[in-house]
């Protein structure tokens, strides 16, 4: 079995070009807003990716750890998408806001 460093490189390259692929049919279609639904769909798929990569190897709190920084990086693109700075603001103030909690839920399951 290959080693995480290199699942990691091949899942990056993977979303890379999917991306560039999406890219060409979907902003011919859509325009400048079909872009930001692309960089919502791969940035999605690769943290389902490494989420399930993280319970596979049986390392539950880095995917519990990865869907507290996920969820508000969805709630900005939702933002970015509705052309809303209210919703894009709340995703960045939560971002913040998850920070700590986790840095605290991780000291303590370090210990």
């Amino acid at each position: 079995m290959k080693n995480t460093k290199d699942i990691f490189s091949s899942i990056g390259m993977f979303t890379v070009f999917f991306g560039f692929w999406l890219s060409r049919d979907v902003v011919e279609k859509y325009g400048p807003s079909g872009r930001i639904v692309i960089m919502a769909i791969c940035t999605c798929v690769v943290f389902v990716v490494i989420i399930i990569l993280a319970v596979m190897k049986k390392f539950f709190w880095a995917a519990i750890f990865l869907l507290g920084f996920g969820l508000p990086l969805i709630i900005m693109f939702l933002g970015l998408y509705l052309n809303n700075f209210i919703i894009l603001g709340g995703g960045v103030i939560l971002t913040f806001a998850m920070m700590p909690v986790l840095i605290k839920v991780a000291n303590k399951h370090k210990k």
